[in-house]
């Protein structure tokens, strides 16, 4: 068995009007608790978005290199020779997260002509001194989807990401994209290559975004299971709406599709 796949992809957040609307029910109510909690000052948690500097680039350089070298086929770029290092017509910012006073993760972006693009973004899984059910990441999602909103813009590009997850970044960085209401799509222009996978020789979860049958955006995938289906790897298929997702497990050897019960 064998698949056709772009070996990158592009993910857009187009931004309503209510920025609660790119999160799921449960997360919203969720996402009240903690920016009730912050904005009145009951908490050790704060922000700040500034202009993107030396000292931030060589804080937050470090603690990139640590998080993406534990991934499959890790691929590092030099912060800084890729934003303030370069000839660029972008001012690069950086949303910086503190817990108790402490810099714990950050958000690099440029604002350009229509659009908020994120560069680079490392925050820690949970929180060190709270126990909100709402994580660093998705907390500073919002908050920069509602920053780029009152600056005008109404779409936040989150980067290009090499497919397929599992052999390349982790299957989890195509769930959060999923669940801050993002759209997978090929990049413009056409700077990606069509590749072909041998489904057969996978050893590890993967999955694979399609090739669209028509147009730029990407409906379609194929997650296919090694091990035990867990929630973790469940969450993919979660979003029907944005992203169609077919699982395969092996049986005797060959990939089977798992009915939608089974998940």
């Amino acid at each position: 068995m064998s698949i056709s796949y772009p070996n990158h992809h592009r993910w857009n957040n187009e931004l309503s009007d209510d920025i609660f609307d790119s999160f799921g029910k449960n997360r919203r109510s969720r996402l009240r608790v903690i920016l009730g909690a912050v904005n009145s000052g009951e908490t050790s948690i704060a922000y700040r978005i500034v202009p993107l500097d030396n000292d931030i680039v060589e804080w937050f350089t470090p603690l990139y290199t640590k998080t993406i070298a534990q991934k499959n086929n890790a691929k590092i770029f030099d912060i800084r020779s890729t934003t303030i290092g370069k000839d660029s017509p972008y001012t690069y910012f950086a949303l910086v997260l503190e817990e108790a006073g402490v810099p714990v993760g950050a958000t690099i972006f440029s604002e350009r002509e229509d659009f908020l693009s994120i560069a680079y973004r490392v925050h820690p899984a949970d929180w060190k001194h709270h126990s909100f059910q709402t994580s660093p990441s998705v907390y500073t999602e919002f908050v920069l989807m509602e920053h780029a909103y009152n600056l005008g813009f109404r779409r936040i590009s989150h980067g290009r990401d090499r497919n397929p997850y599992g052999l390349n970044s982790d299957i989890g960085l195509c769930v959060f994209k999923l669940s801050v209401g993002c759209v997978p799509s090929l990049p413009e222009p056409d700077n990606y290559l069509v590749e072909t996978l041998n489904c057969d020789e996978l050893t590890v979860d993967t999955l694979v975004l399609h090739l669209p049958n028509s147009g730029t955006r990407i409906t379609e995938a194929s997650l296919f299971v090694c091990g035990e289906i867990t929630d973790k790897i469940r969450q993919v298929t979660r979003y029907p709406k944005v992203l169609t997702v077919t699982t395969y497990s092996k049986e005797g050897g060959v990939w089977t599709v798992q009915s939608p019960t089974a998940l």
